[in-house]
């Protein structure tokens, strides 16, 4: 079995990117990073979800 690679996370045959493009290399590599961009904003945007859902419960808590 030949060597493989890991490409953002997904293993392929190295002769297989070897074999691919410079313009499709270049289109996963910025796919890439904008997946990762997306995944931050996501953590974060969920991480002030969570915030906020904690401070409504310290209110409603309150409000009783």
């Amino acid at each position: 079995m030949g060597k493989k690679c890991l490409i953002y996370g997904i293993e392929i045959p190295s002769t297989d990117w070897e074999n691919t493009p410079a313009s499709v290399k270049k289109l996963l590599e910025k796919l890439g990073h904008h997946i990762k961009q997306s995944d931050k904003e996501l953590a974060d945007l969920k991480a002030q979800q969570q915030e906020l859902l904690e401070k409504m419960a310290l209110h409603n808590i309150g409000m009783n």
